[in-house]
């Protein structure tokens, strides 16, 4: 982006429109062509300075809103990958919890088998949890 060069202060905006303000009032009261031109090429300068000043304000300012705003998407993509990382490890925390119950009751039910015999029946002094 370009931005005007020197970007004129508020003092100097103020400074211009009084004395162009006064020249043209001057202009009025002489009738002088001359001063009347000084006075028109104050004005202008004053109100292209005004429209630089705004210009660099509002560009400024779009700047800020912007840098936000990629501050804000970098940090919220940020936390969505922590999120998913988290609930990535949670799944398989799960699915390893799963598969060690499936191995415990597998190896429970083949205990169970031993104990109860050849027959079917258990043994004695087994009780049944």
């Amino acid at each position: 982006m370009t931005r005007p060069s020197p970007v004129p202060s508020a003092a100097f905006l103020a400074a211009m429109t009084v004395v162009g303000g006064a020249v043209w009032l001057a202009a009025f009261i002489s009738a002088g062509v001359a001063t009347f031109l000084v006075a028109v090429i104050c004005l202008g300068a004053g109100l292209a300075c005004g429209y630089g000043v705004a210009d660099v304000v509002a560009e400024n300012r779009s700047e800020r809103q912007i840098a936000a705003m990629h501050a804000y998407s970098v940090t919220a993509h940020d936390q969505a990958q922590q999120w998913q990382k988290a609930a990535a490890g949670k799944e398989r925390e799960l699915y390893q919890a799963r598969a060690d119950l499936r191995e415990a009751e597998s190896e429970l039910a083949m205990l169970r088998a031993q104990a109860a015999g050849p027959d079917g029946t258990q043994a004695e002094g087994d009780e049944p949890r």
